[in-house]
């Protein structure tokens, strides 16, 4: 089994789907990660041809919690499916220049994955799996994280996204 984060995809997240790091070795990873502390959505879009979701990521501390929600229809009241991704993250230090400017390299760590209300056993799916190496830059309201390509596709810290999503989250 695979896990995939939604995050304006699937982020981590997908996502993903989740979070901060530091601007610069002289920075206290603590700091930077309460900037992007609060709650973000993105309301009913299209990833997917003939799928629409909807996503609330909430990001408390070293915690990042992203609940998707599938839908078939375009106004987003038909529901397929709901997860709930909880994950821990980790601020390393460093940053992505980007077309919005610096964004802080965050590491996530999946912890929980539950769909429809049944929490899945993670316990079978390899480390790597359960680990996604991102981007993350705060413009304003918009939580932007990193846009997985086939070359930087977050599966290591070599192959973190540098280029971000075109669709944000927005704080709440």
């Amino acid at each position: 089994m695979t896990i995939t984060l939604y995050k304006s995809a699937a982020l981590c997240l997908l996502a993903a789907g989740l979070l901060s790091a530091c601007s610069s070795s002289s920075v206290d990873p603590d700091d930077v990660g309460t900037r992007y502390e609060g709650s973000y959505n993105i309301v009913c879009v299209s990833f997917d041809p003939g799928q629409w979701e909807t996503e609330e990521l909430t990001v408390t501390g070293p915690t990042g919690t992203l609940v998707a929600t599938a839908f078939s229809d375009d106004q987003c009241t038909n529901q397929i499916f709901t997860q709930t991704i909880t994950a821990d993250l980790s601020y390393p230090g460093g940053t992505q220049s980007t077309e919005l400017g610096d964004a802080d390299f965050v590491d996530i760590t999946f912890t929980s994955l539950v769909i429809d209300g049944v929490e899945e056993d993670l316990s079978d799916v390899p480390e790597s799996d359960l680990m996604e190496f991102d981007i993350l830059l705060l413009d304003g309201i918009n939580l932007y994280f990193g846009d997985n390509t086939e070359e930087a596709d977050g599966s290591t810290a070599e192959n973190r996204p540098t280029t971000l999503e075109s669709i944000p989250f927005v704080r709440q």
